[in-house]
């Protein structure tokens, strides 16, 4: 699967741009500010809805204009497909094959995009909710009905959380719990699942990149193993409605790497930590792989501001095993060195906006 073309129009200083890709890599250098990332960004952002720079959907619209589009076209064996999404900053328009949708999801599943940048980067000392996040996108992708659970978990979360805001009497909070525990209960099983499958593809490309033998990974479900959740939500019952939400489910889900009994964050130093994330990011690539047969597409921001020349290499050799699509952004063409070693790479320039191919 890869994109083959791609149309921009009005997204931050990108005025309007047609592009064509090579199926396998794809490098974007130039000057910080150039809009490197604002490509990145743009297809991250038909995939998925949001961006992963900011909140607010009008900063990637150009100035003195009232909206933008991204449009492109998918290969995936012999079938091609359209996706294109054209927004303002009060809403946004989702078209698959030329017709209208609001299933943001259908997108995400067509065009399913991992990408590594600097937010990535701190993985490991973030908190858990960008680990939680790394857990469900590849849910989603590994069991089918793993969206429509976590959707509904999250609808009975916000329930239960707004009786306990509103201070409601006791009864109207307990009557959503059987259905918390259930949908918990489930998200869990395949978030453990998910992990099991993490595991066996990330402990031997850490250990490549490390060098470091006694690693594990530890995942956490969000409330006590000693007890049964039904247990914790009738115990907790005066807590939670102190603190105004629900304090044990599988919001509070978590996974931790550990270098013998330490966890990485107190042990690995900050380059480690940066290339041990690029681990995680590409096990999901190959647990991917052996689910679909084919690779997701990988968007990589600024790599060797990241990470050493020796590093580097090691990434670009897994990317390669993967056979996946690449777009991957630097400020020189020497600093992705790595890449330009291996067959069907294409170069952009990109300066002021402009991206331009170059032979």
């Amino acid at each position: 699967m890869h994109i083959k073309n791609l149309y921009i129009q009005h997204f931050r200083n990108i005025v309007e741009q047609q592009l064509s890709f090579s199926n396998k890599i794809n490098i974007f250098f130039g000057k910080n500010g150039a809009g490197k990332t604002s490509l990145l960004e743009a297809i991250y952002y038909l995939s998925t809805g949001h961006s992963f720079r900011v909140n607010s959907s009008q900063k990637m619209i150009q100035y003195q204009t009232d909206s933008a589009l991204v449009r492109l076209n998918l290969q995936k064996n012999t079938q091609e497909n359209t996706l294109g999404i054209k927004f303002t900053n009060e809403n946004r328009e989702l078209y698959i094959n030329g017709e209208k949708t609001k299933r943001m999801s259908l997108a995400v599943q067509m065009l399913p995009i991992l990408a590594i940048n600097v937010f990535n980067m701190r993985f490991f000392v973030e908190g858990p909710t960008l680990r939680r996040k790394f857990l469900d996108w590849g849910a989603f992708h590994q069991y089918s009905d793993y969206p429509l659970i976590l959707r509904q978990f999250n609808k009975i979360w916000q329930q239960r959380n707004s009786a306990l805001k509103n201070r409601l009497n006791s009864g109207e909070v307990i009557c959503w719990d059987s259905e918390f525990v259930a949908a918990a209960e489930l998200i869990h099983q395949l978030r453990q699942n998910y992990t099991q499958k993490l595991e066996t593809f990330l402990l031997p490309i850490l250990q490549g990149f490390l060098q470091e033998e006694k690693l594990s990974l530890s995942y956490k479900r969000g409330w006590d193993e000693a007890f049964s959740l039904s247990q914790l939500l009738r115990q907790g019952l005066f807590e939670d409605f102190q603190m105004g939400y629900t304090k044990y489910g599988p919001h509070r889900a978590d996974i931790n790497l550990y270098v013998g009994e330490t966890l990485a964050q107190d042990y690995l130093s900050q380059g480690q930590q940066k290339v041990a994330a690029y681990a995680f990011y590409l096990s999901q690539g190959h647990i991917f792989k052996q689910q679909h047969t084919y690779s997701p597409i990988f968007l990589i921001d600024d790599l060797p501001a990241e990470l050493d020349v020796d590093k580097r290499g090691l990434v670009a050799k897994t990317l390669n095993e993967l056979d996946a699509q690449i777009f991957i952004t630097g400020v020189t063409q020497e600093d992705l060195e790595s890449f330009l070693a291996y067959k069907n790479c294409s170069l952009f320039h990109v300066e002021q906006g402009k991206i331009v191919p170059v032979e």
